[in-house]
């Protein structure tokens, strides 16, 4: 893993974290907190975070429950989860943040985003969702992925 890993405790939940120094903070450009899908530990940014400029400061964790952060003592929602990351942010002393989010952490990146937005100053989502209510913006586009493709049914067509 590139970066500093290390456990922080916030709010009685042990998190594992891990943080690559950046020279970006004396640039005045907030680190990038990057947010992972579910079941997947922090070492799944390893290569993108190899990528990264080097100048960019970026941080990651293993939600609870996974990789070497500890298991919740019950069920939580998106709203803990994000009242967590603002506290682990906090306790590392670090205040409004880029966020990326990918698949399941795009979600949790979007709550982050819209009820702390004094701690996110940019949003970046890949392969995700707007959630299990999300509806396509035309009617059309919804019966295209309800009913099967005109190839599939019209032999002179296919």
């Amino acid at each position: 893993m590139t970066g500093e890993v290390r456990s922080v405790v916030v709010g009685g939940q042990q998190l594992r974290v891990a943080v690559r120094p950046g020279r970006a903070a004396a640039g005045g450009r907030p680190p990038l907190l990057l947010i992972n899908g579910i079941g997947v530990s922090l070492e799944v940014f390893g290569p993108l975070v190899r990528e990264l400029d080097p100048d960019l400061e970026v941080i990651m964790f293993d939600p609870p429950g996974i990789g070497g952060s500890a298991r919740p003592r019950g069920p939580y929602r998106c709203t803990g989860l994000c009242r967590l990351i603002a506290g682990m942010l906090t306790e590392l002393g670090y205040g409004r943040v880029d966020v990326l989010g990918i698949s399941w952490g795009g979600g949790v990146a979007q709550h982050f985003a819209a009820f702390w937005r004094s701690r996110c100053r940019r949003l970046v989502l890949v392969a995700t969702a707007t959630g299990s209510v999300m509806v396509p913006a035309r009617p059309s586009v919804l019966a295209r992925l309800v009913l099967p493709p005109r190839r599939q049914m019209d032999r002179e067509y296919l």
